[in-house]
């Protein structure tokens, strides 16, 4: 997961730098016409990004769902267990 977050993180950095070197020289890009030549890279770097972004959520999410389903499937293999070695479950 972190080194997705560093992954997502430096793809951002990517796109935020091309954004702003277009931004700073939009005279040029609309001097030139230029304008879908950069919205297509523009969406080219926003695509990969968004792509590691859901791949970065859905790893999450089954960390996640992993430390929420551990505790309860351990509880019920050791009740299981005990069970299965002939004891009985009493109250304390």
């Amino acid at each position: 997961v972190n080194t997705q977050r560093k992954l997502v993180a430096s793809l951002t950095d990517r796109r935020l730098r091309f954004l702003q070197e277009t931004i700073m020289g939009i005279r040029v890009v609309k001097y030139f016409a230029w304008e879908e030549i950069f919205t297509a890279r523009l969406q080219a770097y926003r695509d990969e990004e968004l792509k590691n972004v859901r791949k970065l959520m859905l790893l999450a999410s089954w960390n996640t769902v992993l430390n929420v389903a551990i505790p309860a499937f351990s509880g019920v293999i050791g009740f299981v267990m005990h069970s299965r070695n002939g004891r009985r479950l009493e109250e304390s």
